[in-house]
């Protein structure tokens, strides 16, 4: 049962936790004398994705530290993830030897593990609005690249942060080979429970960067996200949401949140 529930352990921590409102949103003049805030650039960033009807997007991502691994965290991931509002997502995750993919129809949840030919089904009749804190509540997990699904993550990412600052722009390199570069402002959040810095790219107003450092009583851990190929405009076929298992894979429970700690408990 432990197998499933790594299916959908948290893939991306893409933004700080904390219960505290922005204190403050710092402005810093460019070159060219215009004044850009972060709170401008949150802003514009979840309005692009959040009036996108239907888009998908790529990330890469890598855990630094000898954590990696656990719980079904891989220290490299490939995750490819598609989304239809309201209520549709399907997210395939590339793990060494290994593909896991979540499916959501708005009507029910599954997910799969390809290697161990195993899946789960679990009825999650709402909106992806609903959809993270829903799971979370219940299963103690988030979906993949949660904050990107609701339609105003602006709202959500400033509630979790103390702080936001603007740091300037900087230029990474993307696609074949590194050979594009694409010019991002730069957004610093810092939180009670973690910091990160957002690249948003000044073309398209899209995350191409998120750096997360997750503060704990043991020590910190890195989680490092490179997001590319995004498509606000993706074509997408009914068939891309809808799971169907092969004869020789074997559908398990998927343990709730209470279930799991009254397995705990009586096994002390």
């Amino acid at each position: 049962m432990r197998i499933i529930r790594t299916l959908g352990v948290l893939a991306c921590t893409l933004a700080v936790t904390g219960q505290s409102p922005i204190l403050a949103a710092e402005v810093r003049p460019e070159a060219d004398g215009k004044v850009v805030s972060a709170d401008t650039v949150l802003r514009q960033m979840s309005r692009k994705i959040g009036s996108a009807n239907r888009f998908s997007f790529e990330l890469r991502r890598e855990i630094a530290s000898g954590h990696a691994g656990e719980d079904g965290l891989q220290g490299k991931t490939k995750i490819e993830v598609t989304v239809q509002r309201p209520d549709h997502l399907r997210a395939r995750a590339l793990v060494p030897g290994d593909t896991r993919i979540l499916y959501f129809d708005g009507k029910q949840l599954t997910m799969t593990d390809v290697r161990k030919k195993v899946y789960s089904t679990v009825p999650m009749e709402m909106t992806l609005d609903k959809l993270p804190s829903e799971l979370a509540r219940i299963y103690g997990f988030v979906p993949v690249a949660a904050d990107f699904l609701v339609s105003d993550f602006y709202e959500d990412l400033v509630w979790r942060a103390k702080s936001v600052e603007y740091l300037g722009t900087g230029t990474i390199r993307s696609g074949f080979l590194g050979l594009k570069r694409v010019r991002c402002h730069q957004v610093a959040l810092r939180g009670d429970a973690a910091d990160s810095e957002v690249w948003i790219a000044e073309e398209d107003l899209v995350p191409r960067r998120w750096i997360s450092t997750v503060k704990a009583t043991t020590g910190t851990e890195v989680i490092r996200l490179e997001l590319s190929n995004w498509n606000l405009e993706v074509k997408i076929r009914k068939a891309d949401f809808v799971y169907s298992p092969a004869k020789d894979v074997i559908q398990i429970p998927m343990m709730t949140e209470a279930e799991m700690a009254a397995a705990r408990e009586a096994g002390k």
